[in-house]
């Protein structure tokens, strides 16, 4: 791949070129794919962090320069797919790193709020984000949730684009589905906002939470859930850089207890069927409205 410098804030420079990986001494972290093959390795040295992604890309980032990250990757390796794990998986563990609760979801705005989404993996988060904003209500993020918590918890912009399986695609897109991008790393289709597909970018107070089951249900069901149950959730839905930095992970507790504290979550369940999703939809935005009332009428 080319030598090539891309500016994706005012304060971070993307490089894309070779680099020496000899600070890569100590491994602290690595996940493991469905297979059990390793997926992401995180390595700690002297000077810095080397994250990998085996047959994909390494990332080093600097203790002495932050503001850049450098990249090499295999190759073979599409420039789309690189920029995908750069954008989607090593930032928001930098955006973690740097202060900010990061968790694995997707959101939509309504009424000047948000509304999140989360749940493992193919429980259908995407497709739920997607169905809203093709139905005008604008989606958030897909992929990566950025919560300021030092006051009232703030969803931060995300990413202007979604990613779907095929059939979800085929499904919500129609003839429009074979548009979609997809990277060397799976089938998923990469469909960029546009005037079809809204997206808000701005910070937007959180009005709830819902993680997604799959329990094979015909009605739409909401659960609340406890303190506690949350908390645990959300953990295993998170952002986290080098996990042996006990600070990090005492400061990441601290924003998880902060948000579950003042946003209400519930467990969501409802059809698996695409042609649902209009009800589904109608349902959550009532269910999200009541409880902004509620909460109107505590405050008065």
């Amino acid at each position: 791949m080319a030598d090539s410098i891309t500016r994706l804030a005012p304060t971070l420079v993307f490089t894309v070129a070779p680099f020496s990986r000899s600070l890569t001494t100590t491994l602290v972290r690595e996940n493991e794919s469905d297979d059990g093959a390793p997926w992401f390795q995180l390595y700690r040295g002297q000077s810095g962090y080397v994250l990998t992604f085996p047959g994909f890309a390494h990332f080093l980032l600097s203790d002495e320069d932050r503001s850049r990250v450098w990249v090499e990757a295999i190759d073979g390796v599409s420039p789309g797919t690189v920029e995908h794990l750069f954008r989607n998986h090593v930032l928001p563990m930098l955006r973690a790193e740097g202060g900010d609760l990061v968790l694995h979801g997707g959101a939509i705005e309504h009424t000047d709020a948000a509304i999140l989404f989360l749940g493992i993996s193919q429980r259908g988060k995407s497709t739920l984000v997607t169905s809203f904003a093709l139905d005008g209500v604008p989606l958030c993020s897909d992929d990566a949730l950025v919560i300021d918590t030092k006051a009232a918890p703030l969803l931060l912009p995300g990413e202007p684009s979604i990613r779907l399986w095929g059939d979800s695609a085929e499904a919500l897109f129609g003839a429009k589905a074979c548009d979609g991008e997809t990277t060397d790393l799976s089938n998923k289709q990469r469909f960029i906002a546009d005037a079809s597909l809204p997206h808000v970018a701005r910070a937007l107070p959180i009005r709830a939470g819902f993680v997604l089951e799959n329990d094979g249900v015909e009605d739409v069901v909401f659960t609340p859930m406890a303190s506690a149950a949350t908390m645990l959730e959300l953990v295993g839905h998170s952002f986290l850089f080098d996990t042996s930095e006990s600070a990090q992970v005492k400061c990441h507790f601290m924003q998880l207890f902060t948000l579950v504290q003042q946003v209400p979550f519930f467990r969501l369940d409802y059809p698996r069927r695409y042609e649902a999703l209009p009800l589904v939809r109608s349902q959550i935005l009532q269910f999200t409205d009541d409880i902004a009332l509620r909460a109107h009428a505590q405050a008065e």
